[in-house]
């Protein structure tokens, strides 16, 4: 019991969130258009390619009656995954680019969306 208590302190120690104070100067704060201009200008890119890909899959509908089954499933999977990812994306972009207007501190938190971009 005691060992068990030890590690899950250690663990607890370890697992801490640790509180980075920043400070932005005026030359921190011009700078973070050009920051977000590019990000936004990516997401934008990607949903002009999401809005293709999913006419893409529209036709493909229309036309699969001959393919084997293993393969509508596949392209049904891509296409959700596809559809998660645009989503966290334009998740991720409305926190960097709207509520880190508002908070430029939040430019150095990474949001929960962004690992899971990843990870699609």
């Amino acid at each position: 019991m005691r060992l068990w208590h030890r590690l899950s302190a250690g663990v607890y120690h370890i697992c801490q969130v640790v509180e980075i104070q920043i400070e932005l100067t005026m030359s921190d704060l011009a700078s973070i258009p050009s920051l977000i201009g590019g990000f936004v200008e990516g997401i934008s890119i990607s949903n002009i390619l999401f809005g293709i890909t999913i006419a893409q899959f529209y036709v493909y509908t229309q036309a699969w009656d001959r393919d084997p089954k293993w393969l509508k499933c596949l392209a049904t999977i891509i296409i959700l995954l596809e559809i998660v990812y645009t989503v966290f994306s334009n998740r991720a972009q409305y926190f960097y680019s709207v509520l880190a207007i508002e908070n430029p501190a939040l430019l150095f938190k990474i949001d929960w969306s962004v690992p899971v971009c990843s990870s699609t």
